[in-house]
């Protein structure tokens, strides 16, 4: 899996209500400690696509120790 797949996984499980979220984000923090990134790249929009919906996903992702930006 690479680390794009990863992401696109997250966005899948942010697009059907959550389901499925906390494996993507165990599995985006695998990838992401595999390949040495330090922060995960989002650039495409989030289905909450707003300030206040970017922070809760930006806190989120933080308890699973992945550090989120957005393009």
């Amino acid at each position: 899996m690479s680390l794009q797949t990863a992401i696109d996984n997250v966005y899948t499980a942010l697009v059907n209500d959550n389901d499925g979220i906390d494996e993507a984000l165990t599995e985006l923090k695998e990838q992401m400690d595999k390949e040495g990134a330090k922060t995960a790249l989002f650039d495409k929009p989030l289905p909450i696509n707003n300030r206040q919906g970017r922070k809760r996903f930006e806190a989120y992702a933080k308890q699973f120790d992945v550090k989120v930006s957005f393009k």
